[in-house]
């Protein structure tokens, strides 16, 4: 691989690259790579040339989205990276990795190194699975540290699984860290992602220590009780290319490992009054959603009364004051909200479900399928900014409203039993 002239320094530890990255490659620190120039003004030596960093190189997608999300931030293993996944013993480690590998195949080459069974063993489970693709990965079966090594060298593959680093190391007669330690240094060599299986102890950690864990680029954890479910969690106990709070849910079937999609858990259709929330989860970095549900007197009262389960009463008052204010003619008289789900920690975040949910119950019309709403609402009626992104698609959901333009705008034509929409004349504004 040519060298190249560097585009880009971390000035925290003078390493050079081809191609920006939020995160520095070498030394881990988020947001440190700046110009040759800026580096220069900082007192940063600048070498001559660099060869391409890790975040120049194409990631290597595994055909599972959940996995690929865990692996790097763009999503898919990054060659020359070593990875150690972790689970209870039948947890799922060869059905998983050998799928992946399977799927890799069909595109790129990809090895799988069991020391743990024979080769015989993973094409049955090819066949079990319906694995197509299976016959193009390159199965092996070493009992030796340095038999493993010929076989990564000459493969020449893009994800190789070694698989297991236990099993390896009672064959050589050595340490699980000094296996994981030479395992990890062939991987940066050949630039091939490697794959290293291990076991977990009674608390659910990596065994064998920290030390095994120090020596990969990331540690994964496959979580689950094969005797009581199928239902597994992926989570990242580290990682220096990744984002370490996202977890990942799978499902083991007849034909092996599925993502399991937050989506079939969305209800079609809402009812009146009812509205679909969407927030990201600060503890686990994953979307989730909660369902608001209003009810609407109509008639109204002096004080109003406002009952609320999930979301404290003055900040309904205040919202229900606020969609009064913006439709004409309507006035949100005595209200009673309730939550379903999760309730964010920040219950802004709520803000555009209920004034949502809020009219719906006011004009008493459903609101149409496959809609929610994200983020606060201001005292001028915009929505503020949420930090979802485009990630609310994964849901099957679309999002109501834009950052900084007002919700009632945005809210879907729902129609009140005259044919006009509630707070308007026909042909008129509800502004």
């Amino acid at each position: 691989m040519g060298a190249h002239r560097p585009k880009w320094i971390c000035f925290r530890c003078a390493s050079a690259f081809v191609k920006y990255a939020t995160r520095c490659p070498k030394c881990d620190r988020s947001l440190t790579l700046v110009t040759p120039e800026r580096a220069r003004q900082k007192g940063v030596a600048l070498p001559l040339y660099v060869h391409p960093s890790k975040a120049a190189t194409k990631r290597i997608r595994t055909g599972f989205a959940g996995l690929d999300r865990l692996l790097s931030y763009e999503g898919g293993a990054i060659p020359g990276d070593s990875i150690l996944l972790a689970s209870v013993p039948g947890g799922g480690k060869t059905t998983l990795l050998f799928a992946a590998c399977a799927n890799i195949a069909r595109r790129r080459r990809a090895l799988y190194l069991t020391i743990e069974q024979d080769v015989p063993a993973l094409q049955s489970l090819a066949r079990k699975l319906g694995m197509a693709s299976a016959r193009k990965v390159i199965a092996e079966a070493p009992r030796t540290l340095a038999a493993v090594e010929a076989n990564v060298r000459s493969a020449h593959a893009a994800l190789g699984v070694i698989d297991s680093v236990n099993h390896l190391a009672k064959h050589e007669g050595t340490t699980v860290a000094a296996v994981v330690g030479h395992l990890h240094a062939l991987a940066h060599e050949t630039g091939t992602a490697l794959v290293l299986t291990s076991h977990v102890n009674a608390s659910g950690l990596v065994r064998h220590g920290p030390e095994v864990a120090h020596a990969t680029d990331a540690v994964a954890l496959l979580l689950g009780n094969p005797r009581a479910s199928r239902r597994r969690t992926l989570v990242l106990d580290k990682s220096r290319s990744a984002d370490t709070t996202i977890t990942v849910e799978m499902e083991v079937t007849a034909e092996g490992f599925r993502d399991v999609s937050a989506a079939s858990a969305i209800p079609k259709q809402l009812g009146i009054g009812a509205a679909l929330a969407v927030f990201r989860d600060p503890s686990s970095g994953n979307l989730a959603t909660c369902e608001v549900q209003a009810l609407v007197s109509s008639t109204t009262s002096t004080p109003r009364k406002m009952t609320a389960q999930g979301i404290s009463p003055e900040r309904v008052r205040v919202l229900a004051d606020l969609l009064s204010r913006s439709l004409d003619g309507v006035t949100i008289g005595d209200s009673v909200v309730r939550t379903y789900g999760p309730v964010p920690e920040d219950v802004g975040a709520l803000d555009a479900a209920l004034i949502a949910a809020l009219y719906s119950s006011a004009s008493g019309k459903p609101l149409p399928a496959g809609v929610a709403f994200a983020g606060e609402v201001g005292l001028d009626g915009a929505l503020r900014a949420h930090d979802l992104g485009g990630d609310a698609a994964q849901l099957g959901v679309t999002l109501v409203g834009k950052p900084g333009k007002p919700l009632l705008d945005a809210l879907p034509p729902v129609r009140t039993q005259g044919g006009a929409r509630p707070g308007t004349t026909h042909g008129g504004s509800h502004r």
